[in-house]
């Protein structure tokens, strides 16, 4: 099954048996070995840092389990929310042989699992002990009493051990099937209200179902002033079109022209302004993604089931605040730097 196959069922097949659930952790966990552990388990798969996320759906206690595994790295974290829409449990990969970093793991798991239980930490948890081979391995009780202050009170949560070095997944088996079996009784449970779709998922599902012209025709409709729709769909359309054709410094260049050409001549635009540091801001992150996403640049819609983010209009004040950003002339007239954090950056994501 494809990425962007799976990307599609986890956003719009709810009714469907296959459970969702995210891999979570620090950086160098062992998240995407465990996860490919499970998709080819008679073989040792090698794994590079995860720059972007891997999905996979598995077979696991008489159903299947879409797992999405998103990077650990400081350049994905804040972007991580916007995969967090449907997910009901948490796979979460603690190094046991990292005894330095546990109690920044539990504090990171506190965080996700309110944030993916919406507040209440009410989707279960399991936790992987990995890395149970090695000698400077801590024990589970001395994971679990690090990872118990930072819990939200009401969340189900198990402790289990693995090793991400043996090809085989019996030590796999015992932590699904707990993770698949609540899952299975959560969702079934009457008084367990149902989980509705993020603003910027349900705008996505609306996106996915519309139909493009080819992009010579959207690039003609931009160029003569006639394009039906002036929304964000059509600002990352341009932005995608352009880069996958021209590059990134060609494609920039188009970009920026195209736009604001179309703002200045278009009857429907009289009330719009064009804004270099918005603009700049779209760019780079379409861009980023197609470099940091395998299978983003394949078409555009499969570039916004990847990536969801890119659905949500309120990103940039993820980097920027609001004064900076809409508040001054400098960012309309010139590119101005985020205030909050710096923009994702492709080289040091693959780091």
């Amino acid at each position: 099954m494809t990425a962007t196959t799976c990307s599609t069922k986890w956003f719009f097949a709810r009714s469907t048996p296959t459970c969702a659930a995210i891999v979570l952790g620090l950086d160098a966990a062992g998240k995407t070995t465990i996860l490919y552990r499970l998709v080819r388990p008679n073989e040792t798969v090698m794994t590079i840092p995860t720059i972007g996320f891997n999905v996979e759906t598995v077979s696991v206690n008489g159903g299947t389990i879409t797992l999405w595994d998103i990077g650990g790295c400081d350049q994905m974290r804040p972007l991580r929310r916007h995969y967090f829409g449907g997910m009901q449990g948490i796979v979460y990969v603690v190094d046991s042989a990292d005894a330095g970093r546990v109690e920044e793991a539990g504090r990171e798991l506190g965080g996700l699992a309110r944030e993916v239980g919406e507040g209440e930490g009410s989707v279960p948890v399991v936790v992987l002990a990995n890395k149970q081979d090695l000698p400077t391995a801590l024990s589970l009780t001395e994971i679990q009493t690090a990872l118990a202050p930072h819990i939200p009170p009401k969340t189900l949560w198990k402790v289990f051990p693995t090793t991400s070095t043996s090809p085989l997944t019996t030590d796999l088996d015992a932590p699904f099937h707990w993770l698949t079996t609540l899952i299975t009784a959560t969702s079934a449970s009457p008084t367990t209200p149902p989980r509705t779709l993020p603003n910027h998922l349900q705008t996505l599902a609306e996106w996915l179902t519309r139909t493009d012209v080819p992009d010579a025709v959207f690039l003609t409709q931009l160029e003569t002033f006639t394009l039906p729709n002036w929304d964000h769909y059509t600002h990352l359309r341009i932005a995608y079109v352009y880069l996958t054709t021209y590059g990134r410094q060609k494609g920039k260049d188009k970009i920026f022209a195209s736009i604001e050409t179309f703002i200045k001549n278009s009857g429907r635009t009289t009330a719009k302004t064009f804004s270099v540091t918005v603009t700049y801001f779209w760019l780079h992150m379409v861009d980023w993604a197609l470099k940091t996403t395998p299978g983003a640049s394949t078409s555009f819609h499969a570039l916004l089931s990847l990536c969801p983010y890119l659905a949500d209009g309120s990103l940039p004040l993820t980097y920027y605040t609001k004064e900076r950003l809409y508040g001054s002339v400098e960012s309309r007239t010139g590119f101005v730097v985020p205030d909050v954090r710096p923009l994702p950056n492709v080289v040091l994501s693959a780091k």
